[in-house]
């Protein structure tokens, strides 16, 4: 193979095509005055005519100063030849003592020539070292040849380089590199001596070639390069070569699960969960066995994803089945054209008659499995529940065999739609196929079962596999150590003057969630709406014994003493007390303007002997003018962020944060005023991507 390969480098035809290749090697490599430095041009393939060969000159000679005056561009191959020289010839007047300059030949094509005449193969570049005074040693070559420049891998990968190498007085190491860390040095595979057919030519120097494979090269873009080491001790760094190792897709069937039975004739969905780390998944095609079922469909985003990927879910409808065994499969194919196979999914299709009613399938989808939680705690618990060929109508939440009660569906709240000139805004209410349950202050108890079951409209169920967690007794309170202070925006709306809007309101008197999204939900028209105060908190948790000064900073855009009363910047817990509010008292400050934000951030105690800040240490507000709408979900002035939604009043709720929609953190607890869920987040600009999410408490949190 070793032969094989130096010879196609360097006696390549033209197989199949009357165009000769040409090629060129520095057939003597070393020039001094007494003995010049020869390039040999090569043809292979028809020879009855004249060839003229193009080449650029470069390297560190000059032509005509360091030595003697040769042709820039041309070199003609005489009819009947293969092959023709360039002398490199050094002048008299060599260079200072201890330089080596070189002399560098570059095949081209003709720049007139249309069609070319020839092609270009390898090598296609050589170079001559003109020796100065006193050097006895010139540096060695190396250049790696395999893989190409622009090659790209798909990971879990082996790359294998392959590089070549030369000196006058042999070659010690060859050490190889990726983006500057080194891979480890190449293994000989042998040394071959190129053949000189031109007369009077010295020999050529062996070409050495060396190897590394790179096991289990990660994923990214790197930059290869090789170093050489000849026997004096000189060094030599090839060119780089750029290569990417890139992620395939993943994939996943999600439904039906393994070991899964029906009755013919079925028809089953099938659903694959998909995702590409580094690009985008274009296609998921489903198989039974070697059997092509058809090509799925995205119907939802998965924030999950898989393997921490977040991609869509793909679903294909597998309809008439017959009886038999089967081995399903998925293939996702990314964009640039890689596939992966999923693990199979072996099914059973039974005969006889479906069942008339299928059950429902339910997973508890928070909290994860071997959660760890600190008394005093309420724990929401979520559900993904879904019915087949119906509806689920509830579902029951469990804590061992202790029923925890029946929970209530997750719905989407959009914001409202503008009103039309007579009437009132619309709200859309999107049920989904979520349901949840706040377990309030759970018993002491570790590796404790949740299960929740779903039950359909035709009172089949299914208990969902148990979640393991653990309620562990409080921590003790650390001895000597200053409390921690936080800031919260419980009511983080003010109003100026008076100002109402139209919200969804209740036929009921009782104000609970399930209530506020009932039928017998109506519209109702809020009055005297303003003026309104905003409030902030500030929280200690640690030693109450003594009064605590907590100091903080005053920002956003409202002028502090214009637009609201005078804050100064330091608030007093009470002893006794583990808070104290900061009350956001707005001015009618002139003629209508935009809404505006107070923002108002923790300062460190700078001795840290009196308090340490915790989390969060900002909160912010917002002032309405009398003459403007509602505040809107979205980005407000300076940056900060407004989260609204509809709600029904006077209900508890906390809001959520996460920048991947899998992990998730309180931020703070609030209560539903005048129909509205209202959250500023001050620190939403520090983070490139920010997720929310409101989840119903049983009450207000403890004092």
């Amino acid at each position: 193979m070793l032969l094989a390969l130096a010879s196609a480098g360097f006696a390549q035809t033209a197989t199949g095509s009357s165009v000769p290749v040409v090629t060129i090697q520095a057939t003597h490599p070393i020039a001094t005055v007494t003995n010049s430095g020869v390039f040999t041009v090569f043809r292979a393939g028809n020879t009855d005519a004249t060839l003229n060969v193009w080449y650029d000159l470069g390297g560190t000679a000059s032509n005509g100063v360091d030595y003697a005056t040769i042709p820039q561009h041309l070199v003609t191959i005489p009819a009947g030849a293969t092959s023709n020289t360039i002398v490199i010839t050094p002048l008299t007047n060599p260079p200072a003592a201890s330089v080596v300059k070189t002399v560098v030949l570059t095949l081209t094509n003709s720049p007139m020539m249309t069609p070319v005449n020839y092609q270009i193969g390898w090598p296609s570049a050589a170079t001559v070292y003109i020796e100065g005074n006193g050097v006895t040693n010139l540096p060695p070559r190396v250049n790696i040849y395999r893989p190409t420049n622009g090659a790209a891998f798909f990971a879990p990968v082996n790359v294998p380089i392959f590089a070549t190498a030369s000196d006058s007085t042999g070659i010690a190491s060859v050490e190889f590199f990726a983006d500057g860390k080194d891979l480890g040095p190449g293994t000989l595979a042998g040394c071959v001596t190129p053949i000189v057919t031109c007369l009077g030519c010295p020999p050529p120097l062996p070409i050495c070639f060396y190897y590394l494979f790179w096991t289990n090269a990660p994923v990214g873009a790197y930059a290869l390069m090789a170093v050489t080491t000849d026997n004096g001790g000189l060094s030599t760094t090839s060119a780089p070569v750029n290569i990417t190792v890139l992620s395939p897709p993943v994939v996943q069937i999600v439904s039906p699960t393994n070991g899964a039975a029906f009755h013919a004739p079925a028809n089953i969905p099938l659903f694959a969960k998909a995702a590409d780390p580094d690009g985008n998944v274009t296609n998921v095609e489903f198989f039974a066995g070697t059997t092509d079922l058809g090509r799925g469909q995205p119907v939802v985003l998965d924030p999950p994803g898989v393997n921490g990927v977040t991609g869509l879910v793909y679903f294909l409808n597998w309809q008439n089945v017959p009886a038999n065994t089967y081995s399903l499969t998925a293939v996702a194919t990314d964009n640039g054209g890689t596939s992966t196979t999923s693990v199979p999914v072996k099914i059973t299709v039974l005969p006889g008659p479906m069942p008339t009613n299928l059950p429902p399938v339910v997973r508890i989808t928070s909290p994860p499995n071997g959660a760890v939680f600190r008394a005093p705690v309420n724990i929401p618990v979520y559900t993904y529940a879904a019915d087949l060929d119906g509806s689920v109508t509830n579902v029951e939440f469990f804590a061992g065999s202790t029923s925890l009660g029946f929970g209530h569906r997750v719905t989407a709240v959009p914001p409202p739609l503008p009103p039309g000139p007579v009437q009132p805004p619309i709200l859309i209410v999107v049920p989904t196929n979520y349901w949840t349950l706040v377990w309030t202050n759970p018993p002491l108890e570790t590796n404790l079962a949740l299960t929740a079951k779903a039950t359909d409209n035709g009172s089949a169920s299914t208990v969902s596999a148990p979640v393991l967690i653990s309620i562990l007794p409080s921590l003790p309170p650390p001895t000597n150590r200053p409390p921690i202070v936080s800031i919260v925006a419980n009511d983080p709306v003010a109003i100026e003057g008076t100002n109402c809007w139209p919200w969804r309101g209740l036929a009921s008197p009782v104000s609970t969630w399930s209530n506020w999204f009932a039928p017998s939900a109506t519209w109702r028209l809020y009055t005297n709406c303003g003026p309104k105060d905003a409030t902030i908190t500030v929280f200690r948790f640690g030693a109450t014994n003594d009064d605590l000064d907590v100091t903080y900073a005053i920002g956003g855009t409202a002028t502090n003493g214009i637009a609201y009363v005078a804050l100064p910047g330091l608030v007093t817990i009470p002893a006794g007390k583990s808070r104290a509010a900061i009350t956001i008292v707005p001015l009618d400050d002139g003629p209508p303007d935009i809404n505006r934000t107070v923002i108002l951030k923790l300062v460190p105690d700078p001795t840290g002997t009196n308090y340490r800040l915790g989390q969060p240490r900002a909160a912010a507000a917002i002032i309405l003018d009398s003459q403007s709408p509602r505040a809107v979900t979205g980005l407000m002035p300076g940056a900060a962020f407004n989260l609204n939604a509809a709600g029904p009043d006077g209900a508890w709720f906390h809001v959520e944060s996460s920048t991947d929609l899998i992990h998730w953190t309180p931020i703070c607890t609030n209560q539903v005023v005048n129909g509205s869920i209202d959250f500023v987040d001050p620190d939403a600009a520090t983070n490139p991507a920010r997720f929310y999410r409101t989840v119903p408490e049983p009450g207000p949190p403890p004092q």
